[in-house]
């Protein structure tokens, strides 16, 4: 989801760095009707400067917010994005 967002140009991303992966989730089921979920073939990816460059070390965020208690603390969080600008 944060690739997309980045992607998109219309998203300011806050927080930490993601985790990273790049291979799209594949779900698939045995005969039996088991459900499990396998690395798929496609790779999620973004484009910067003209080329593509795949998710695998994670997405950095526009700002880094360092405490994880201000994510949900709705007036600090408007009021840091009105001074980022």
């Amino acid at each position: 989801m944060p690739a997309a967002c980045r992607s998109s140009g219309r998203v300011t991303l806050l927080g930490q760095p993601t985790g990273g992966g790049s291979c799209v989730v594949q779900p698939c089921t045995t005969a039996a009707g088991t459900v499990f979920q396998i690395s798929g073939n496609r790779q999620i990816s973004i484009i910067k400067n003209g080329s593509f460059y795949n998710t695998d070390a994670g997405i950095e965020p526009d700002s880094r917010l360092e405490k994880p208690e201000s994510y949900y603390d709705r007036p600090a969080l408007v009021e840091y994005l009105h001074n980022l600008k």
